[in-house]
């Protein structure tokens, strides 16, 4: 899995080829290996599917409607600096996986 901001050039190449508005950058986009893009949960629930015991076991999560799951994706969006104290400062990534940050 590789990763890149939205507002960098690789970021706007993809939102723009799924029909997003590259100015909106308020969700989690995924664009898959097949170049299927997917948006908010559909995007964690898929990232999460590729993580370690416990956290992959939240992909059960699909089952929940998508309206649901969306309104409670964009819930914790909207309230995670709340929830979950921020950074005091941007994470570099370490050498071993710096090579899956694009832009």
């Amino acid at each position: 899995m590789l990763f890149a901001p939205l507002q960098s050039a690789v970021g706007r190449e993809v939102l723009v080829a799924a029909g997003l508005d590259p100015e909106i950058l308020a969700s989690l986009v995924l664009r898959t290996g097949d170049g299927e893009v997917l948006l908010r949960s559909d995007a964690a629930l898929r990232t999460a599917a590729e993580l370690a015991r416990p956290w992959c076991w939240v992909t059960a999560l699909r089952w929940v409607p998508r309206p649901l799951r969306d309104g409670c994706y964009r819930l914790i969006a909207r309230y995670r600096h709340r929830m979950f104290r921020p950074p005091a400062s941007c994470h570099v990534p370490e050498p071993e996986v710096a090579h899956r940050f694009l832009g």
